[in-house]
């Protein structure tokens, strides 16, 4: 009956986020708060604090074929969002594709 109310009765005393399930609360604390990160990725050794999150990783970033490529790199992703941030970060490059004297716009072929 809690579950279908969604009533959250386990309080991070840390934080003070709520949780459904106390196994919840447990894997929030063990990976938000003390850092703990055991799934490691073979492909390019990122860690995370839950197996479920390595696995979306992989999926996303490893085993599919990259539909969108920076500009300026050439660097594949899987997602429009990730390229844009990508650029943003590491070329200074907004989603509009524009950067002080540099501007380039969409996917070049």
């Amino acid at each position: 009956m809690i579950v279908h109310k969604k009533m959250r009765q386990f309080p991070c005393e840390r934080c003070g986020f709520q949780f459904q399930a106390k196994t919840h609360l447990e894997a929030h604390i063990r990976t938000v708060h003390d850092g703990v990160r055991p799934y490691r990725c073979d492909q390019c050794g990122f860690s995370f604090g839950l197996r479920s999150n390595l696995l979306t990783h992989e999926r996303a970033v490893h085993f599919r074929e990259a539909k969108w490529n920076c500009t300026v790199c050439d660097t594949a992703f899987n997602r429009k969002h990730d390229m844009f941030r990508h650029m943003k970060l590491m070329h200074d490059i907004d989603s509009s594709g524009t950067s002080g004297s540099h501007a380039k716009k969409g996917k070049q072929s």
